[in-house]
């Protein structure tokens, strides 16, 4: 996750309004798995039954895990502590582009580009993790001498070490990049009366050819001409359930606002998969 910084300029043209955003952007924390060595798999030989595991898994942390605890039967991840400040030494930067259009007095169109060429150099507490082991388990010897005496030479725990040695980590000191989601958006907005207007919205986000999109509703209310509230419902591929809001205040030449899209999952914010909270400001002339 990062925290990002903006600077912004838009140019209104007749019915046209055209805008664009540079951000920096301060990493928070990161875990980024290696498309290099992404295998942990168990082969059994058909004919004799021989089971052999193969590691080669890699991975970059930075300030998540602090370490790999394998004292016990399997692995451990060693975390750090939620909440870390945003970091200088994790620096990016990242683009927005977009426009609207007045269609008429109650009806405007919207799109935008966002996150054009975003990308983060992780370098706080920014590790390289990395399993590559091989082990072939050929079975176990029930010598007849021992049967009779009644002891054998099935020494389990040793077998269990050896396992556990398989998934063995090693750490090194090593900074990596990460990409942030390109992000596309339309809407449209209709003026319903002086105080209340209609949103609807589409979004399409792509992250290294993974992508998802979603779609959603806004009711904006102004009581006052500083003030704004409003609310929004979303659906997209992992939730259909997000409701948000937003908050705007316009004293003067100078605008403050809070917002998110999906409130819900604020109060959680250890157990949710995504929580976006937004709180900026902005001069108007």
């Amino acid at each position: 996750d990062w925290q990002e910084l903006y600077f912004g300029v838009s140019r209104k043209i007749g019915r046209f309004s055209l805008g664009a955003r540079v951000k920096y952007l301060m990493g928070v924390s990161a875990l980024r798995s290696d498309a290099d060595h992404t295998v942990m798999s168990i082969y059994t030989d058909p004919d004799i039954y021989q089971l052999t595991l193969t590691t080669d898994y890699a991975f970059y942390s930075s300030s998540i895990i602090s370490a790999i605890d394998t004292a016990g039967l399997g692995f451990d991840f060693v975390t750090g502590s939620f909440g870390k400040s945003p970091s200088v030494d994790n620096p990016g930067v990242a683009f927005d582009l977009g426009f609207e259009a007045r269609l008429s007095d109650n009806l405007s169109v919207n799109a935008a580009v966002l996150n054009l060429g975003g990308r983060i150099t992780w370098k706080k507490d920014a590790q390289y993790y990395i399993s590559q082991n091989a082990y072939t388990y050929e079975g176990a010897d029930f010598p007849g001498t021992d049967l009779i005496n009644g002891t054998d030479s099935l020494d389990f725990e040793g077998k269990l070490d050896t396992l556990n040695d398989i998934f063995q980590f090693t750490k090194q000191a090593q900074q990596f990049e990460t990409t942030l989601p390109v992000r596309v958006v339309a809407g449209a907005t209709f003026k319903l009366s002086e105080r209340w207007h209609l949103g609807l919205n589409a979004s399409y986000t792509d992250l290294e050819g993974r992508s998802s999109t979603a779609v959603g509703a806004s009711l904006r209310w102004l009581p006052l001409r500083w003030l704004s509230l409003g609310a929004m419902y979303g659906a997209n591929s992992r939730s259909a359930a997000n409701f948000g809001f937003h908050l705007a205040v316009k004293p003067g030449p100078v605008q403050v606002y809070l917002l998110s899209d999906n409130l819900l999952n604020a109060f959680s914010l250890k157990s949710s998969p995504a929580v976006n909270l937004k709180l900026g400001a902005a001069l108007v002339f």
